[in-house]
């Protein structure tokens, strides 16, 4: 599933270009060097187990649960690699002006809900964050709890073989669900949470989980 993983954001144009043109500048055995190593050899075919080495090294130093021979998931290596790259990459938008006018509109969305300055960016927000908004609906009252979060990839569940159109896929994760044991003391109607997405970002990572004993059985997600 890592290999995969390289293998896409490899062939993710402005990601890929944005990375090698940093590579020189960047830190000796940093996460991103490593990466940007990893890239380099998936695209070009060359030093390929040397480089994927190296990054499997980077990758321990960040987060020993994926040393080899040890359980791991492929959504949260990727959410691990583009949070730790985001990390490193990151430039000040006031030294650099010209990057306003690259700057992804869901992250301004993001400041401005959280309502703080913020003075940095990177390549991996300007291409992948979004951000969503998550309501809590108390029955009958009012006052609904509204959460802004930024994100850079979107898990959704594949819960039965009978359900595996990717539209469908979307649906059940946009409805709004039920909390159980959390009843309005008014009408007594259940709780119920849902989520939105308030702004796309340039390309939108999705991730399909088919874990669980519904779907133990692998089968494929049809498109549409």
């Amino acid at each position: 599933s890592r290999n995969v993983i390289i293998q896409c954001l490899a062939r993710t144009p402005k990601l890929y270009s944005e990375l090698i043109m940093k590579k020189n500048t960047l830190t000796e055995k940093s996460f991103s060097k490593s990466l940007c190593s990893a890239l380099e050899a998936a695209k070009l075919n060359r030093d390929k187990k040397k480089a994927l080495t190296e990054f499997q090294k980077a990758v321990i130093d960040v987060d020993h649960d994926f040393s080899r021979n040890k359980q791991h998931d492929a959504f949260e290596f990727l959410v691990m690699t583009l949070a730790t790259a985001d990390q490193e990459l990151q430039y000040n938008l006031e030294n650099d002006k010209c990057v306003l006018k690259l700057h992804s509109p869901a992250y301004m969305e993001l400041i401005h809900c959280k309502r703080e300055k913020e003075t940095k960016t990177s390549i991996i927000k300007e291409l992948f964050q979004f951000i969503t908004l998550n309501q809590m609906k108390y029955g009958c009252r009012e006052n609904n709890k509204v959460h802004f979060q930024g994100a850079t990839s979107l898990s959704l569940s594949v819960s039965s073989p009978a359900r595996t159109k990717l539209v469908e896929c979307l649906d059940d994760h946009f409805r709004a669900w039920p909390i159980e044991n959390l009843i309005c003391d008014q009408c007594r109607k259940s709780t119920q949470t849902s989520q939105f997405l308030m702004t796309l970002p340039n390309i939108l990572i999705i991730h399909l989980d088919k874990t669980g004993s519904a779907s133990e059985r692998y089968y494929p997600i049809r498109q549409g």
